[in-house]
């Protein structure tokens, strides 16, 4: 008796191991699927991402306009 409790004690430990692993595994695809219909929208809409961060300034903000950005209080 003591030998089957062992066992059902290991059993249920790889059962729950598999479950946690095919769970993280689900939100990797749900999240690659997720990504890929975001894009899709974004491309029927013409959103294009890369060009538009290329436009972007890559520069510091001078001195001037950053303390002017940091006083700025949202409503």
């Amino acid at each position: 008796m003591k030998g089957a409790t062992k066992a059902m004690v290991a059993m249920n430990k790889i059962e729950m191991m598999s479950e946690a692993i095919d769970e993280t595994l689900d939100k990797d695809e749900a999240e690659e699927e997720m990504e890929e219909l975001t894009n899709q929208v974004l491309d029927e809409i013409g959103v294009d991402i890369a060009s538009q961060l290329s436009l972007a300034p890559k520069g510091r903000i001078a001195s001037k306009n950053a303390a002017l950005l940091v006083n700025v209080k949202y409503v």
